[in-house]
């Protein structure tokens, strides 16, 4: 069962995630710095969540750390960090 890390816990990524969970392929985990936007998620899809701050880079990487691949639902801002941190985690 892969892994899979995805950052963002509003609308789209509530949609990704309930899309995934319904395969039973995946274990997933929601990343996303408002615990209130985590807590939402988990009172809607069986996930496992963590508070992650996309604006820090340790803290991508370490929330990365133990997954198989990242999906990131954040606002493009925040592309190029995420991209740069799973490069550094060896994830795609």
């Amino acid at each position: 069962m892969a892994r899979v890390l995805l950052l963002g816990g509003g609308k789209i990524g509530r949609m990704i995630a309930k899309f995934l969970t319904a395969t039973g392929d995946y274990r997933l985990t929601v990343g996303d710095v408002e615990r209130s936007s985590l807590e939402r998620m988990q009172s809607k899809v069986p996930v496992d969540v963590r508070v992650v701050d996309a604006a820090d880079g340790a803290s991508l990487r370490s929330a990365m750390a133990d997954h198989d691949l990242v999906i990131s639902a954040l606002s493009y801002r925040f592309n190029p960090a995420v991209a740069q941190a799973a490069a550094d985690c060896g994830l795609s």
